[in-house]
């Protein structure tokens, strides 16, 4: 999972900085997705897989939505092909 979490990444980077009006991804979390990594940090030994994989599962269904919908609407050809080739992998 990690390596395909690294791929992913940098090719999404690599695609966005080659837009024609480039956007830069943010440098640090945002406060939902803090709140979920506290959660995990927080969690006892006992309880961490169980939150671990409900957050994974809810996760990769939003991205999967995501990508889903901006290949089939999204206006950038390379970040629509980046979409396409990553859903089987989501």
């Amino acid at each position: 999972m990690i390596e395909d979490h690294t791929k992913t990444s940098q090719e999404l980077k690599s695609t966005l900085t080659g837009l024609a009006r480039p956007v830069a991804p943010p440098a640090q979390m945002d406060r939902r997705h803090q709140s979920l990594m506290d959660d995990l940090n927080g969690a006892d030994e006992d309880d961490f897989d169980h939150r671990y994989i409900a957050q994974q599962q809810s996760a990769h269904g939003s991205a999967i939505t995501l990508f889903k919908t901006y290949r089939d609407r999204g206006e950038d050809k390379a970040l629509r092909e980046l979409c396409a080739k990553a859903l089987p992998v989501l």
